[in-house]
């Protein structure tokens, strides 16, 4: 009899499930990781509704369904609007010690210092003569939902046409700009605690680029009109109680005794002749009215004030991006002289605030602040440098890639004992 067998029997191959990185070692995307950024940092603050939302354009809805609010009124009261503007006398003579006087004798003055306006302060005599009471009124500048900006593509960006602007205003610049407003959301208590803006009716906000603190403080005081000036228009939806106006802060000004509050922020990158910006906001300011300047210090130094060996590349790179703006007449170090520019303008109670922000890998900070502010630096280093080293200095876009390899290093992984001062400067009207 044979003996049988059987078959061996063959089992379907078990699929091998792959690991899956834990949740909390994943790597975001960029998007999650800004917006985990901004709440983890900032989650103390009450979080408002809706915002940094934005309603991106129209599609095919009519211009006639689109809500304009209403002009603001930018002619003081008892003057009736001039015809046409007169164009406005530039004295070419300089101010008697603007960069000497009161200033110390090494670049930084020591924290908390106060400047005390001198008994001999200039007016603003050289300004009597120009009679515009306001910015040029075309409705389509106070749109609150404008058309796209109408820029100019060069080297892969946008820009403003003219080129009074050196810098990015395309959709990659916005979400920098972003990053860097909620950074500095951290430092506006060195400044709003002086001011009462309850019973404030009218602030100026110069150079809001995308409005992002105008929407806030509009948000925060519905009673204020938040007027923001700058080169471009905007497509995107602000608050109701914010005011666009496309113009040029440096070419045409605000009507007399208008403002209780001018607030300037980021502007050193931009503003070539600041003497002449601070008179016109000095004359916009009603009597008792103040004006807040905030400007980051481009130059990284360690505790002991030296530059770190590891910050030595992104020392160079802001070195070569004041080159840069000096060759189309822009000062990126500005912020150290303002002070006693204003005290020679005749503003009051001139005080100065200095801080610090760490944007090393080894600090004792807050690991989210400084990681924010170091990415807004990793991200809007091409911004950054192509207009000042391009049109300042003449490079090639490829040798501007070539050189920020080095500076995207030294920011990813090599960076130690470094941080960049913040300077906050607040003044009055008599």
């Amino acid at each position: 009899m044979a003996q049988g067998f059987e078959l061996a029997i063959r089992h379907p191959k078990k699929s091998v499930q792959k690991p899956r990185r834990p949740r909390n070692l994943r790597i975001p995307t960029r998007k999650r990781r800004l917006r985990f950024l901004s709440l983890r940092c900032f989650r103390r603050k009450r979080i408002r509704p809706s915002r940094h939302v934005r309603i991106r354009g129209h599609g095919d809805t009519s211009t006639a369904k689109i809500h304009k609010s209403q002009l603001p009124d930018l002619t003081p009261p008892n003057k009736a609007p001039s015809s046409s503007p007169q164009p406005e006398s530039v004295s070419t003579q300089p101010l008697d010690g603007v960069y000497t006087e009161g200033l110390p004798s090494s670049w930084m003055p020591p924290e908390g210092t106060t400047f005390h306006p001198s008994l001999d302060a200039t007016s603003c005599n050289e300004d009597e003569g120009f009679e515009d009471e306001g910015f040029i009124d075309r409705e389509s500048d106070y749109s609150n939902c404008g058309m796209e900006s109408e820029g100019e593509h060069e080297n892969g960006r946008l820009y403003c046409p003219g080129r009074n602007y050196h810098f990015p205003i395309d959709k990659m610049q916005r979400e920098t700009e972003l990053q860097m407003h909620l950074i500095w959301e951290k430092y506006t208590h060195v400044w709003q605690e002086r001011l009462n803006f309850q019973k404030m009716q009218n602030v100026l906000d110069i150079g809001p680029g995308a409005c992002y603190w105008a929407d806030d403080l509009a948000f925060e005081y519905p009673q204020i009109i938040v007027t923001g000036v700058d080169l471009f228009s905007s497509k995107e939806k602000h608050a109701s109680n914010v005011q666009r106006i496309k113009e040029d802060v440096e070419e045409s000004w605000l009507a007399r005794d208008k403002y209780d509050f001018v607030h300037s922020r980021d502007m050193a990158l931009a503003i070539r002749d600041w003497d002449k910006l601070l008179k016109r906001a000095f004359r916009s300011l009603k009597p008792g009215g103040s004006i807040v300047v905030q400007e980051i210090y481009y130059s990284p130094q360690s505790e002991d004030g030296s530059v770190h060996s590891t910050a030595q590349p992104l020392a160079d790179f802001f070195s070569e991006i004041a080159k840069g703006l000096k060759a189309l007449r822009v000062d990126l170090h500005a912020i150290t002289s303002l002070a006693a520019k204003m005290e020679a303008i005749g503003f009051e109670n001139v005080t100065t605030n200095i801080s610090y922000i760490t944007i090393s890998h080894d600090t004792q900070d807050s690991a989210e602040e400084t990681e924010m502010l170091r990415e807004a630096i990793y991200d809007g280093l091409q911004g950054t440098a192509l207009g000042p080293l391009t049109r300042g200095l003449g490079w090639e876009r490829w040798q501007v890639e070539v050189y920020l390899v080095g500076v995207r290093k030294c920011l990813r992984k090599d960076l130690q004992d470094t941080k960049l001062p913040i300077y906050t400067i607040h003044a009055q009207r008599p």
